[in-house]
C-alpha cells in the first residue's frame, strides 16, 4: 500500500505519471511477477503509464550498489549514473517531475533520494518526497510486507498491500516467493 500509495499522490498532481517498475529479477518477487502485480494495482488510474524499467533504472547495468551491500561513495557514484539515464529518458517522455517515497530505514535508498533531490533540479526535473503511507506508527514498506510474510504473519498483509498483491500473495503461485523469503536469513533492504 505504501507504494499505491505514492503513485495514487502523484497522479493526483499530474496529468500523465510514468511508474518505473524494476524489471532486474535479483529479488524474492521475479520482475514479471512485480510488473503484474504494479499494472493491476494501478489499473484504477486513467492517467498512469508503467513502463518495464529494464537495463536503464535501478538495474544492475547502472545502479549495481542498490542490489548489494556497498560503500557510500559507490553508492552515491552508482545513483549519480542511475540518475543521468533516468534524465534522458525523463527529457524523450518529456517529464519534469520525480516523485519519491521519503526513506527512514533503507541507507541506500536514502542516498539515493538525497542525490535525486540535488542532481535531478539541474537537469530540470522537479524532485518531490512524499511521507511514506504508516500503519500503526510505522511506515509500510516491501521491507514491512517481506517481514509479515517471513514470520507468517499473512493476517498482517491486507493492511500493508493492495487487493490485487494481496490476492497474489494468497495463491498458490506464489508459494515458491513465499517460501523463499521465509527461509531467508534477511528481508529487509539496507
Amino acid at each position: 500500500l505504501g507504494h499505491q500509495y505514492l503513485i495514487e499522490y502523484a497522479a493526483a498532481r499530474s496529468g500523465l505519471l510514468h511508474v518505473f517498475i524494476v524489471s532486474e529479477d535479483v529479488s524474492f518477487f521475479p520482475g514479471a511477477v512485480r510488473e503484474r502485480l504494479v499494472r493491476a494495482g494501478t489499473a484504477h488510474l486513467p492517467n498512469v503509464v508503467c513502463h518495464a524499467s529494464g537495463p536503464y533504472i535501478v538495474s544492475q547495468a547502472t545502479f549495481p550498489s542498490y542490489f548489494q551491500k556497498d560503500e557510500d561513495a559507490a553508492i552515491r557514484s552508482h545513483a549519480q549514473l542511475d540518475i543521468a539515464v533516468f534524465s534522458r529518458i525523463a527529457q524523450a517522455l518529456s517529464i519534469t517531475r520525480r516523485y519519491v517515497g521519503e526513506e527512514q530505514v533503507s541507507r541506500v535508498t536514502r542516498l539515493y533520494n538525497e542525490i535525486m533531490l540535488h542532481d535531478l533540479p539541474l537537469a530540470g526535473i522537479e524532485c518531490r518526497v512524499i511521507p511514506r503511507k504508516e500503519r500503526e506508527g510505522a511506515p509500510i514498506s516491501a521491507s514491512t510486507v517481506r517481514r509479515a510474510i517471513q514470520s507468517g504473519s499473512m493476517d498482517a498483509l491486507p493492511a500493508l498491500v493492495p487487493p490485487t498483491t494481496l490476492a497474489f500473495l494468497q495463491s498458490e503461485e506464489s508459494a515458491a516467493i513465499r517460501k523463499k523469503i521465509a527461509e531467508a536469513a534477511d528481508v529487509v533492504h539496507y
